[in-house]
C-alpha cells in the first residue's frame, strides 16, 4: 500500500521518517519540493536517514526546505548536515 501511495500522481505525500529510506523516497518520483519537517533530527550523521539524504543531493529541478521548532544551535557548525541537505552545501563546503 505504502508503494502504491507513492507512485501515484497526489501532489502531496507525507511520509515519516522511518519510512525514507525503506521505500527510497527521494528515487521513487521526481520530486519538485521536498519539505522536511523536525529537520534537527538530521544533524546526526550516524543516523541512517541522515546519511541517506546526505547521499541523495538535491537535484537542479528540486527544491528542499527544512522546518524545526528547535531553538537554533550555539554555533553554525551544528548544521553543517542541515544546511547540505537542504542547500547543497554549507559556506562553499559540499562535504
Amino acid at each position: 500500500k505504502n508503494n502504491e501511495a507513492l507512485q501515484t500522481k497526489k501532489p502531496i505525500v507525507i511520509v515519516n521518517y522511518e519510512k525514507v529510506k525503506n521505500y527510497d523516497i527521494l528515487k521513487c518520483r521526481k520530486w519538485r519540493i521536498v519539505i522536511i519537517d523536525e529537520l534537527h533530527r538530521l544533524a546526526n550523521v550516524g543516523s541512517f536517514v541522515t546519511r541517506y539524504f546526505l547521499r541523495n543531493r538535491q537535484p537542479t529541478f528540486q527544491r528542499r526546505w527544512g522546518l524545526s521548532g528547535t531553538p537554533p544551535p550555539e554555533t553554525a557548525v551544528n548544521l553543517v548536515t542541515e544546511y547540505i541537505i537542504i542547500q547543497g552545501n554549507f559556506m562553499g563546503d559540499k562535504s
